[in-house]
């Protein structure tokens, strides 16, 4: 269920794996509740150690667009999408 609209998982789901730059253990919980935050976004799991932050959203409620806005705001880097 997502935090802002509380939407639950059902349909329309799309994981993506993102691989960041700035990411340290610990600032690791403010990357996951930055993007926990957006209306849609179901679950975020960060890898503090290699950068990485699979994202379980849908895309009917929250953009990919949208959520690497909220990164980049929080003065992450997106280095790749996949």
């Amino acid at each position: 269920m997502c935090k802002e609209c509380g939407c639950p998982v059902q349909g329309n789901v799309r994981q993506v794996k993102l691989v960041l730059s700035g990411v340290t253990l610990l600032n690791a919980r403010s990357v996951k509740k930055s993007i926990l935050g957006l209306a849609g976004v179901y679950h975020v799991h960060v890898h503090a150690l290699g950068g990485e932050a699979i994202i379980d959203f849908n895309p009917t409620k929250a953009s990919l667009e949208e959520i690497i806005a909220s990164l980049t705001e929080k003065g992450f880097q997106v280095i790749n999408s996949l």
